[in-house]
């Protein structure tokens, strides 16, 4: 007997979105779908054996703080049926954004948990292949996630002026060079160019905005 879902999701799935006004311009074959329960969450929908890269940015409050936490991983769906499970150590915050893709499709879904709609945010300039780098404006601090279908999955955690943001000063532009990038498990060095397949997300814990962007030529 399946478990009930306690909380509910609002989904974006399957489109990836850049420039203003948020345009469509790529939409992966069968999307999957999150649902979650109060310490997990379950994709369904998946490609059978599908291998897949989810991550997570939420906002956990304790008695006297806050604390902003990601949780991230890869899964493949063994047993074919189109699903996956993910356990998490604690009860699944109502205040976080959670995301999947499938590595090799590029199909794949936001969503949150406490139904809240999902802010979808422009990347400035709109990252075009051959490029080195990814720009973020107006921003202090980022998780950021590149997706290479069929090659691999890469993260980074940046902040303005840090030591990882390329023009090192404090001005609310964070420029994220891919090769201070760590890979996922299972996937390669990051590479040195952005590609025109690639697929560029980027979580801002502070106001629990996303970046969605497919690369430009």
């Amino acid at each position: 007997m399946s478990r009930r879902p306690v909380l509910w999701s609002v989904v974006l799935a399957g489109t990836l979105l850049w420039g203003a006004p948020l345009v469509a311009q790529k939409r992966p074959p069968a999307p999957p779908r999150w649902t979650f329960f109060s310490r997990s969450a379950s994709l369904s929908g998946l490609t059978p054996g599908a291998k897949i890269t989810w991550f997570s940015i939420s906002r956990e409050f304790y008695d006297y703080g806050l604390s902003i936490r990601l949780r991230n991983g890869t899964a493949t769906d063994l047993d074919n049926d189109g699903q996956e499970k993910i356990e998490i150590d604690g009860d699944l915050s109502p205040a976080s954004i959670w995301a999947a893709v499938d590595i090799a499709t590029g199909a794949f879904a936001l969503a949150t948990p406490s139904g809240r709609p999902i802010d979808l945010v422009a990347i400035h300039g709109n990252p075009r292949s051959s490029l080195h780098k990814i720009d973020f404006e107006d921003r202090d601090y980022l998780y950021a996630f590149l997706v290479r279908p069929n090659v691999g999955a890469w993260w980074a955690r940046i902040g303005d002026g840090g030591p990882d943001d390329e023009d090192g000063e404090s001005n609310r532009r964070i420029e994220l060079p891919l090769a201070v990038m760590a890979p996922f498990e299972g996937s390669p060095a990051p590479p040195d160019r952005i590609d025109r397949d690639d697929f560029v997300f980027a979580i801002d814990p502070n106001r629990l905005e996303v970046f969605a962007a497919g690369v430009r030529e």
